[in-house]
């Protein structure tokens, strides 16, 4: 499968085939316009040549497409391959299947009616349109949003209906007796047809205007109140809806074809350094190899195109391989990640992403979980130096010296006990509501709670001989 891989992701011959399959239907329009006959083998060579080149390109394309999967049976489980089978079988049998019985009954069409009709199946040949939305994926956005806003539209179209079944009736009652209303309203249909046409989408609304003012200016008012309400209202209220579905699905989509760009480049760079895939064919990376991937030039661009910061992602890289299960933060152990949850991790640290109550409940759920660890450590470590303290004994230091660091552990473990414990009671105080004020606290006791450590690691080097195992 390799060359037939190669030749179905190289950009030139997905290129050149979005070309053809436009040229094709360009051709449609030739063809409907300058052939006239019914069967292609008596139309003009013209048309035969072209007809032949159509269905030879597009059956080695799917050819090409059919041998690149690893596995063939793969190929039934890709919709634009089955949508792709069914068109090319259309075509084989309407261009070269139908050619052959035809020369075989004697050259002429034979098939009457039914030619038209298979005439009329080459239009589904424009459905190869459909392939161009892959590579302009804004149409394709576009459509989805349309699709995503088709309830929302119908509940517009429906207000507007009511809407112009109320006035129908109201203007049908107040023109009654009026040229202008024998002209415009002389039905409940006839009135609906007119508030549609002339009061909803203002075709020859001067003329219509007209008319009715010179009859009635009752009626004329109550077809400007209609006019506000149906057209400026409503019209414009729906075009406000279609972009703000757009916009959602937008937003959306662009964030899978991130993913999928970043997932897409990842792999393909993992492949090259690695050879193989892991467990089930999916990846797992571990901290040396993203570090191997952030020294990749390709891997790099990739990152900066979709936002992400390459350089600030190496000070992240303990946070992100930090196995949660070991007890001690600074644990050396390390875990791998799966490609899904590694790229999500990558997205979620990009510089254009705004801060939500969900980073700030998960920084509170880590914080609260660190204070509590440093608390059951603390205490722990207290008890150990209260108990090293009364049965210190050193032939090389004086009593006084060993029970002086002793003491002075004791007050900095006090400190950091209380420090942690007011830490704790500001995470619910209603001051500190605003998000940035409690990272700014939660920051400032964290590199108090650091420095206090220090102290407590030089203090407890001094000890180490009354600490050490007797």
């Amino acid at each position: 499968t390799g060359f037939w891989q190669a030749t179905a992701k190289n950009q030139l011959f997905e290129n050149f085939t979005l070309g053809v399959i436009t040229f094709n239907a360009c051709w449609m329009w030739v063809d409907t316009d300058y052939n006239g006959e019914d069967a292609l083998v008596n139309a003009h060579p013209v048309f035969q040549v072209a007809e032949n080149f159509f269905c030879a390109f597009f059956s080695f394309e799917w050819l090409v497409r059919y041998m690149a999967f690893a596995k063939l049976s793969s190929g039934l489980q890709d919709p634009w391959f089955v949508f792709d089978s069914c068109l090319v079988a259309l075509m084989v049998g309407e261009t070269w299947v139908m050619s052959v019985v035809i020369l075989i009954q004697g050259g002429g069409s034979g098939l009457g009616g039914q030619a038209s009709l298979l005439r009329l199946l080459r239009l589904l040949r424009l459905s190869r349109l459909a392939r161009m939305l892959r590579a302009l994926p804004e149409l394709l956005i576009m459509l989805k949003g349309i699709f995503a806003a088709t309830r929302s539209v119908g509940l517009t179209l429906t207000l507007l209906l009511i809407d112009m079944y109320i006035f129908s009736i109201i203007l049908r009652q107040v023109s009654e007796g009026t040229s202008s209303g024998l002209k415009y309203f002389s039905s409940i249909q006839h009135s609906m047809y007119t508030l549609l046409i002339h009061g909803t989408f203002l075709d020859n609304l001067t003329v219509v205007w007209s008319d009715i003012g010179r009859d009635s200016f009752i009626v004329a008012g109550l077809f400007m109140v209609f006019i506000v309400g149906g057209s400026l209202c409503v019209m414009n209220m729906l075009i406000g809806i279609l972009c703000e579905v757009v916009n959602a699905v937008a937003a959306v989509e662009n964030e899978e074809l991130v993913l999928s760009f970043v997932s897409d480049k990842v792999t393909e760079i993992m492949v090259q350094q690695e050879g193989q895939k892991g467990v089930d064919g999916e990846f797992s990376i571990t901290q040396a190899e993203f570090l191997d991937l952030l020294a990749n030039k390709d891997c790099v661009l990739a990152l900066k195109e979709v936002g992400v910061d390459p350089e600030g992602l190496i000070d992240f890289a303990d946070f992100i391989f930090q196995d949660t299960t070991q007890e001690d933060p600074r644990s050396s152990v390390k875990m791998s990640l799966s490609l899904p949850n590694f790229l999500e991790i990558i997205l979620q640290l990009r510089g254009s992403n705004t801060a939500t109550v969900k980073d700030v409940v998960d920084l509170r759920a880590f914080v609260t979980k660190i204070i509590t660890r440093s608390l059951r450590k603390f205490k722990k470590l207290a008890h150990q130096v209260e108990k090293a303290k009364r049965s210190v004994v050193s032939p090389t230091r004086s009593r006084k010296d060993d029970t002086s660091a002793s003491s002075r552990i004791q007050d900095k473990l006090k400190e950091m006990i209380s420090e942690l414990q007011n830490l704790s009671k500001a995470r619910s105080e209603p001051s500190l509501s605003n998000g940035s004020v409690k990272v700014k606290v939660l920051w400032e006791a964290a590199k108090h709670l650091s420095s206090l450590g220090d102290g407590i690691s030089a203090d407890l080097q001094s000890l180490r001989p009354a600490l050490a195992p007797e």
